[in-house]
């Protein structure tokens, strides 16, 4: 799909366009940060199952909030929001460790938590700003 047929798509099927490839961009993200983090000189195994989920929610977060701001003329936007979309749910993990005070190699899987709120509100924003208009209808029919 070119970039011409991308933006000519109405809003609804561009959204749904725009989910499918986000899937496709978190699991390139869970496995693209899980092998980095692995590689690190600081690798805890307990913390690897948080940081690719983290690394799988950011993917998604970039991807889809990109393709959004490219589907409505704003590229540069996009690629702002695609970066801080990656890095925010990264950086939710690793705040509520430092928060917590707990130790990298006793944390639980549940350290992961923010990491998928932060993907949640980035989802319900975008999600908003893109039907907001009044002249979208959204998937629902709303």
């Amino acid at each position: 799909m070119t970039a011409g047929t991308f933006r000519a798509l109405e809003p609804s099927a561009a959204w749904r366009k725009t989910l499918w490839i986000g899937g496709a961009g978190s699991v390139v993200g869970f496995f693209a940060v899980g092998a980095i983090y692995h590689t690190l000189p600081w690798y805890q195994k307990t913390l690897s199952g948080s940081v690719a989920v983290a690394g799988s929610v950011g993917g998604f977060a970039s991807v889809y909030t990109f393709l959004m701001c490219f589907y409505h003329r704003k590229s540069f936007l996009g690629a702002v929001a695609g970066v801080v979309g990656f890095a925010l749910p990264l950086a939710g993990v690793f705040a509520l460790l430092f928060a917590l005070r707990l130790p990298a190699n006793r944390a639980q899987f549940w350290v992961a938590l923010p990491a998928c709120l932060i993907g949640e509100a980035i989802f319900e924003v975008v999600k908003k700003l893109h039907f907001g208009s009044g002249t979208v209808k959204s998937v629902n029919g709303e």
